[in-house]
């Protein structure tokens, strides 16, 4: 979907909302010069900072569409899987979407994954 800035922040964050949560949904800002792959939703969780409980899956959606944007759709494929292999446990599920796990916690997940797969 294409829209002016204003009307792309309030679409991003009820996506965000319908999906389980700003650390679920990825985004990217894309100009004719420059492409800015970021959070969809531009959540400001201050409260988080340090805590090791944030979700980092958008961020990693995120950078899974910046590799397809860089021609790089096997290391994007595999980035997916491996998200969703670990997403698929609930045991790595964050407080945001009713879940315990600290972000590195599911950071080690989603690597042990990778390495394996």
């Amino acid at each position: 979907m294409v829209t002016p800035n204003l009307y792309g922040n309030l679409v991003a964050n009820l996506s965000a909302g319908l999906a389980g949560g700003a650390g679920i949904v990825p985004g990217c800002n894309i100009g004719s010069d420059i492409t800015v792959f970021e959070q969809g939703a531009r959540h400001v969780a201050k409260s988080l900072a340090g805590r090791d409980m944030a979700n980092p899956t958008a961020m990693l959606f995120s950078t899974a569409m910046m590799f397809r944007h860089l021609q790089f759709p096997m290391f994007a494929d595999r980035l997916e899987r491996g998200i969703f292999a670990v997403l698929s446990q609930p045991q790595f599920h964050t407080a945001d979407i009713e879940g315990t796990c600290s972000t590195s916690a599911f950071m080690d997940a989603l690597v042990k994954e990778l390495e394996e797969n």
